[in-house]
């Protein structure tokens, strides 16, 4: 009997430890998709970045374009002060649009970079739990079994 029980410890620690490390292991591996996801996104926000940036340019080119085309229409001068106001007021609108996208993208970006730091990190402390757990069935397991042996 006291065989059978000895028996039935180890294989209940092995299993225990075994349970322990494979979970950790997959947990740890699902932080790290997740990371891997978070910093494709943060590249896929700047890239997108850069694509709205180029169509926004080629709108407000067209846009001066049009403004160029009325104030010559209207018979103000090419080149005239009112005009280069019109086509500077233009130009820094267009900037101030760029920042303010660019400021949202790596902000956007950076929330991105930072989950995926996170996540790292969830998945190193899940890894190092999971041997913690194993140590502790062990620990356990070893326990038992002393106290088993003790009892004859």
């Amino acid at each position: 009997m006291a065989a059978g029980a000895a028996a039935a410890t180890v294989v209940s620690t092995g299993y225990q430890i075994y349970a322990a490390n494979k979970a950790s292991k997959e947990e740890a591996a699902a932080y790290n998709m997740k990371a891997a996801q978070q910093r494709k996104t943060a590249g896929e926000i700047m890239e997108r970045y850069k694509y709205n940036s180029e169509i926004l340019k080629l709108e407000a080119k067209e846009f001066a374009g049009g403004q160029t085309a009325a104030v010559a229409a209207s018979g103000i001068a090419i080149g005239s002060g009112a005009h280069l106001d019109l086509l500077a007021d233009t130009e820094r609108e267009l900037n101030m649009q760029l920042v303010a996208d660019r400021r949202d993208s790596e902000s956007a970006a950076q929330a991105a970079l930072s989950g995926a730091d996170v996540s790292d990190f969830s998945a190193e402390q899940t890894r190092k739990a999971g041997k913690y757990k194993a140590w502790g069935a062990a620990f356990s397991g070893a326990s038992s079994l002393a106290a088993q042996s003790a009892r004859k």
